[in-house]
Order: structure tokens, then sequence, then C-alpha cells
């Protein structure tokens, strides 16, 4: 038999380049559910084994079937994805070239495939909000809910090529939204601090007020009988000041550092992620964790910053709204009293007087009647010139302005009158006295260190700023920082390689590149296993391996070897998940493409020209009749 010639069989042997694509707006697992596994939820994949046109698919995936989708989560708890997953429009593409190439996409983009925002390009706006909350299923409701992340845009994109591959990502608008409970009702825990300076202000007015005693000190001085305890008085005096006012646009405001927007009457904070992170996500390092330590302290910072800075403006504002506060006091006074029969005079023993019965007889120097008795003398100094009579004494105040005028020992109207005994005994009731004790009193109930502003600051550090801090950053566990740390990671550009798809090989071996735009990942607790893995916008391209053709060789020419697709046949392609890769790359990873095919096709040479050599050395060895 003749020897077939080593040429033959090598120029017997073919090449195809096979590729493979995948778009995929979400996938993962949530509560150990593998999202993969779920039909609906299919993504654009597209094969070509070499031998056809160009494979392309898109669309496949429609917003409204996540509504749709409902989970059984063990536990006997039954989800709604679209509950978890609120997406807007979305595209997912896949092409596949005979020449080796592939393109995979999602999210916001066009339909053939390029990214684009919004209507750039004519893609989809790629839109979505992931309610961590409800995966978090109330587990931190103490200090945080409503936790949300915002997307306004999002997409991926990988692109393979007999040489190499390569993914990008785009983001526009990320943003962390949640609810303190700690923050909430502040018009409730500020309104509760301010009772102390209410009832600060209530202790300085009425009769028995604090401003009443302060002009009855001065009076008392003076004269005695004219304490309003006494005699027939009349007061008024109220010191009045609107504190809700100036504090309520504190209350229902809005407040804004960079990134950051503190709602401190609902407790909600909104966290413009795009803005901490310098204007923009975009082109970060594969893998970048977005929630790093840095932008979690600076978002604490600025809620405790924010919230200590509204308890000095409160304190600010009630202060000035004390200083302004309206101070009214009249106070007028009559005590009756009867002068002694013989006033007491320095150096000279008290003498009773005549009684007015003998006094006709015993009018000796023609000084007294019958009716009123011994009248002084007037001889001497200091005596009145009516003795044992009942005569009345008067005090008068009236201040009107400012507690800040009292203060600085003016007002807008103060005068103090007083007459004593009928006008027989000169008084001085000066102004200014009434003043000095009236600010003496307001200074030390409603400024000093133990009065109605340290009263109200406390009580903002009790209800306010320290319930907040604590929800914040501890010292409990239970913490804010504790779930934006150590429970939700939200991390960008993931490129990785895997072994396998869920869907099977393209081609009969190699890796598949992957490019995930976003990935969030939720934990049951601290150290705990993942609650929830979520991958928003992925794109895949599958390995450009040379598919060997060999139309038949000197073994056994009947019996030519076939290539099946993957997933089919003999190729059913190896086991995986995209999702929980064995193996990453955060650079271009490079494949051979051609050289492998060169490769290849010289072993199988070499197996034929083997296996032709052992045929013909069998025959020479065991000749045939």
């Amino acid at each position: 038999m003749a020897v077939m010639p080593v040429a033959a069989n090598a120029s017997s042997v073919t090449t195809k380049t096979g590729s493979y694509a995948e778009g995929k707006f979400l996938s993962g697992t949530i509560a150990g559910i593998n999202l993969d596994k779920i039909a609906k939820l299919n993504s654009a994949e597209a094969r070509n084994d070499g031998s056809t046109g160009t494979k392309e698919e898109k669309d496949p995936l429609s917003a409204a079937i996540l509504q749709a989708i409902k989970l059984d989560v063990p536990g006997g708890v039954q989800l709604n994805l679209g509950d978890i997953i609120d997406a807007g429009a979305l595209t997912q593409y896949a092409q596949a070239k005979s020449d080796g190439s592939s393109l995979g996409a999602s999210g916001a983009v066009s339909n053939d495939g390029a990214i684009g925002v919004g209507a750039e390009g004519n893609g989809g706006n790629g839109s979505l909000n992931v309610d961590l909350d409800g995966l978090l299923a109330n587990r931190f409701a103490s200090v945080i809910s409503d936790l949300r992340l915002q997307v306004e845009a999002v997409a991926a994109q990988a692109n393979g090529s007999v040489d190499a591959v390569s993914g990008k990502y785009t983001l526009a608008g990320l943003k962390l939204n949640f609810t303190s409970p700690a923050l909430a009702n502040l018009s409730g825990k500020v309104g509760q601090s301010l009772d102390s300076v209410t009832g600060s202000l209530n202790s300085l007015s009425g009769p028995t007020g604090s401003l009443s005693k302060s002009v009855n000190n001065v009076l008392v001085n003076l004269n005695p009988v004219l304490s309003l305890a006494g005699g027939s008085a009349s007061v008024t005096a109220n010191v009045t000041a609107d504190l809700n006012a100036p504090v309520t646009p504190l209350l229902t405001g809005i407040y804004t550092t960079p990134g950051i927007t503190i709602n401190l009457q609902t407790g909600a904070v909104s966290v413009d992620l795009e803005k901490l992170a310098g204007g923009s996500l975009n082109s970060k390092p594969a893998g970048t964790e977005v929630l790093s330590d840095a932008v979690i302290n600076e978002i604490l910072n600025a809620i405790t910053s924010q919230v200590a800075s509204l308890a000095d403006q409160v304190k600010n504002k009630v202060t000035v709204a004390l200083q302004n506060a309206k101070v009214d006091l009249d106070v007028s006074v009559t005590a009756l009293s009867k002068t002694a029969d013989t006033p007491a005079v320095p150096g000279v023993p008290a003498v009773p007087g005549l009684p007015k019965i003998i006094c006709g007889v015993l009018d000796i120097l023609h000084l007294c009647t019958p009716s009123n008795g011994t009248p002084g003398i007037p001889a001497i100094p200091g005596i009145p010139a009516i003795l044992g009579k009942t005569l009345e004494s008067k005090a008068d105040v009236h201040v009107h302005g400012t507690v800040a005028q009292v203060l600085g020992g003016t007002a807008a109207q103060a005068t103090a009158t007083a007459s004593l005994l009928g006008g027989t005994v000169n008084a001085n009731l000066d102004v200014k006295a009434i003043l000095g004790g009236m600010g003496g009193v307001l200074q030390d109930t409603l400024f000093d260190s133990d009065s109605a502003i340290s009263d109200l600051v406390a009580n903002l550090n009790t209800t306010l700023v320290n319930p907040a801090v604590t929800a914040l950053t501890g010292p409990a566990d239970n913490t804010i920082a504790q779930v934006l740390k150590n429970i939700i990671s939200v991390k960008l550009n993931i490129k990785e390689t895997t072994m396998a798809s869920t869907a099977g090989m393209a081609v009969a071996s190699g890796t598949l590149f992957t490019e995930t735009a976003v990935r969030v990942t939720v934990l049951q607790d601290v150290g705990a296993s993942s609650l929830a893995t979520l991958n928003l916008a992925q794109a895949t391209v599958g390995p450009q391996v040379a598919v060997i053709v060999d139309p038949g060789g000197p073994t056994d020419p009947t019996n030519p070897p076939t290539t099946n697709p993957p997933g089919t046949g003999d190729n059913p392609g190896t086991p995986g998940d995209s999702s929980t890769p064995t193996a990453s790359s955060s650079g271009i990873l490079a494949y051979t493409g051609v050289g492998i095919a060169t490769v290849v096709a010289l072993i199988i040479a070499l197996m034929v020209i083997g296996a032709y050599l052992l045929r013909e050395g069998y025959r020479r060895k065991h000749p045939v009749a």
C-alpha cells in the first residue's frame, strides 16, 4: 500500500474561528436563589462557530418582566423582584462574527450595542432603583430605613477579537438614599427642647413672678408699707417672645453639603456618590468600592456636623428671640398707715401725746384740738406736723421695652414715682434701681450658666444631637456606619474571566470575559453569608479559539470528526456561574486566537503522522496475504 504523504494530511486540516457574546442586565442571587436560573431573565446571546454569517440578538428582556417574577425565599417568604429592582428602559445586545470578533452589551445601550445615555445613540436610559431595605428585611430598621441605590443610567460593554478582549462601563447619577429615624420628627424634638425656655418666660411673668419680686424688693427698701404682698396693689408683669417664628424655618429646610442632602424634618438623606467621587464614577480602576471608608466617613461627618450646626442655630435664634422679647411691667400700690402718737426723734425719748379727751383742758400752748389730740411740735425738725393720723403712701412703676433694653438699663418707657405718708415725707424712687433689679433677674433667668439657654442646649443634645450621633456611629453595633461599611458593598468596573457560562460554552475550550458595571452585595450581618449579590449591566465575550475541521484522516476515512456546538452533543460545555467567577483579571485578557489554532493544527498533524507510521510498522510486522 502506498504511503499517504504528510503534506496531504496537513492540507486537509482547516480551521474556523468561533466567537461568543452575551448581554445581561440583571444577574446574581437573592436569598440563595440564582437569578440566572430564572428563564424570564434570559440574556441576549449570540454564538458563531466560524462557518456562518454574523449572529445577533437584542432586547429579550422587558422591564415589565421584573414585576411578574416572584421569588420563593426559604422560610415561606415571597419576594416580588419588581419591588427589589425598579428598572427603566433596558437593552441587552449580543453579536458574534465568523472572524472571531464578538460584542456584548447591556443597560443604557443602543440597538447596535453602543453605550448611550438617554437619547444619545437612541439608547435606553438604563435607570433603576435597588431596594436594599427590602433585602435587609428590616434588620436595621431602628437606625436606618428606606435604603435604596438609585442609578440614572448604567451600561456595560465587552469587545473580543482573536487577539484580545476589553470591557468598559458607564454610570450616571449614582445615589444612595436612606432615612434615619434619629433625624426624623425634628420639629417635635426641638419643640420639646423649647419647653424649658417657655417655662422660664412664665416664671418671670405674673404678680408673683421674678420681675414683680425684683420691683417689690426696691419698694420695700423704700418703705415696708409698699410691699406688694400687702395693701392695695395692682401688678401686671409679662415677658413675651415668639420662639417658633425664627426656629420654624430651620426645621422645615433642606440642608445641603457637597454631595449630601439632609431633610432633618423627615430624616431623609440623599448621597450623591458621583459628586463625592469628584464628579464622575466612570473610568475607575477595576473593582473600585464606591462605599469606601473615606466616603462613608464623609457621609457620617456631614450628617453629624449638620445636626450639631442645627442645634447651634436653634440656640442662636432663641437667644436673639429672648433678647427681643417684650417686657411689660406696671405696678401701682397704695398703702394706708396710722402715724405714731409721738414719732421717734434721735436722742429724744418718746413722749406720749395727750389724749384728745383732755386736750381742751390742758391746752397750754393752744396747739391741740379736741378732734386730733396733740399735734407735732413744729420747732423740732423731722417730726410731722400732725400725729396720730392715718396717712396714704403710693408708688407707681411702669416699664415697657425689650429684654435687651432692660439689660442695658434703658427702656422705651420707664417711670417710677412714690408718695409716702400723704406726701409729708420726701420719697425718691430711682427708676434705674428698678431697671437694675429687673435686668439682674432677666440675666439670671434667661442667659447665665444655669438659665433657659443652658437648659435649651442640654435638651437639644439629649433629644437631637446625641441620638443622631449614636444612630450614626455608635457606640452600639447596630448603627448606620456598620450598615454602610460592613453590610452593603457597591463595586464598579468588575472584570472577570470564567471557564463557563450558565448557557454553556461558545466553543470547545477557553474562557469567557465579563464586564460588570455595578455589583451590589448585601450581607445578612457582619461576617455572615451574602444575602444578595446583584450584577447590574453585564457584558460577556467568548474565547477566540480555533475550531478544527478535519474532513477525514488516514486512520478512518469513513468516519470524519465532527464538532458540535456548545451545550449540545459531545460538547455540553463546562458548568459554571458567571456571577461567581473562578478567576478575575483587572486588565485586558489576551487570547492567542490564530496562534492557538496553528499549534492545535500542528499537534494534530503530528498525531496523524505518528498514527500513519505506527500503522505502516504494524503492516511490516504483520504482512497481509
